[in-house]
């Protein structure tokens, strides 16, 4: 199971809330979380995978994709993935309220995660 420890910082000041949705891991290679992101808040560190997948989809509110040097922005009803890359990522909640999302990925053995703050 991916240790998320990784991606929230030593003090956890990205992530509001995630909520498991496997929470007795009957898929053991698939992640599948509730995310809820405060306003003017990131998701997560600035990073990428080597094989990990990833795809969100957005529930209610609007949240902005930072990858590479691009932003896309995303609304209610919209989706992103994102393929194993060098390209590093996260997201930022820049609207006027709470983002709640659902995030689906795969866990595989011997991924590689790469930080770059």
């Amino acid at each position: 199971m991916f240790d998320f420890r990784q991606l929230l910082g030593a003090n956890n000041e990205y992530y509001s809330e995630i909520r498991n949705l496997d929470p007795e891991n009957k898929c053991p290679n698939l992640l599948f979380h509730q995310e809820k992101l405060q306003v003017g808040r990131r998701s997560s560190r600035s990073h990428y995978h080597s094989k990990k997948q990833e795809c969100i989809f957005i529930i209610s509110g609007e949240l902005s994709v930072i990858e590479g040097q691009e932003k896309h922005c995303l609304k209610a009803g919209e989706s992103y993935s994102f393929p194993p890359s060098k390209t590093a990522h996260y997201l930022k909640n820049e609207g006027i309220k709470e983002a709640v999302y659902l995030s689906v990925a795969t866990d595989f053995k011997g991924d590689q995660t790469e930080f770059l703050d």
